[in-house]
């Protein structure tokens, strides 16, 4: 493909992925795709975390938790990483998050199939349950100043087994721990958090998905490898 689209891999990384951060830094150097920046942006409580991993070559970002919400310090990186690929004149944000391993040519491949938004599944642990993050579209009743965060596992078989057709659906969310976003989409939707309605980052960025029309896609030919730890060991007052 000659003159590749600009791409900026971003994501936010934390002395809580410890376990797994330098075996992620050492494998995204093998990613398939030439035209590609990289920015993490650490929030570990330590300020000085980060620059053990200055090593590997990549633009790191020191943001403080500050004694903040955990999911506003992670709105806070995301917002740093959007601003950057608008600054930066990217094609692209690929959200790769530091614990989630995809196919080595990803990148081109999300990118071939010409969609705003459209991301790659995962399973993830909660306690002693695994689910697939996939949000359907069935979850969605009504759309006013709300959303839900409701999963799939909540369906019946028949209709969660529909994702794992190799296809591409259209649904209501599905994590961005390996999702590809047009710069256009990021023009219109800012990465956030509010008092008033619990979710994180990613819960809020489906809904303003949803509000502003945008086809949120996942192409289910493909299942990462994601190593999440139990999020109970992450402390807000840190």
């Amino acid at each position: 493909m000659l003159n590749k689209p600009k791409v900026l891999l971003g994501t936010t990384i934390s002395s809580y992925k410890d376990y797994i951060l330098p075996l992620w830094l050492t494998w995204i150097k093998g990613l398939i795709y030439s035209n590609i920046n990289i920015l993490l942006v650490d929030n570990s409580p330590d300020k000085k975390y980060h620059k053990q991993f200055l090593q590997y070559g990549f633009e790191i970002i020191h943001t403080p938790i500050n004694n903040r919400p955990i999911r506003e310090v992670m709105a806070k990186g995301d917002e740093i990483i959007r601003e950057r690929v608008l600054s930066g004149k990217y094609d692209y944000y690929f959200s790769l998050e530091c614990d989630n391993f995809c196919p080595l040519n990803t990148i081109e491949y999300l990118i071939s199939k010409n969609q705003q938004v459209i991301s790659l599944p995962y399973f993830a642990s909660f306690a002693d349950e695994t689910y697939i993050l996939i949000q359907d579209n069935q979850m969605i009743k009504t759309a006013t100043h709300t959303f839900t965060n409701k999963i799939v596992n909540n369906l019946n078989y028949y209709s969660f087994i529909k994702y794992f057709d190799g296809d591409i659906h259209q649904i209501y969310g599905s994590g961005k721990g390996c999702m590809l976003i047009k710069k256009e989409v990021l023009e219109k939707i800012k990465f956030r958090v509010d008092d008033t309605t619990e979710g994180y980052p990613d819960s809020f960025l489906y809904f303003d998905l949803f509000m502003n029309k945008i086809p949120n896609m996942i192409d289910t030919s493909t299942i990462c490898k994601h190593m999440n730890a139990d999020w109970s060991v992450v402390k807000e007052d840190t």
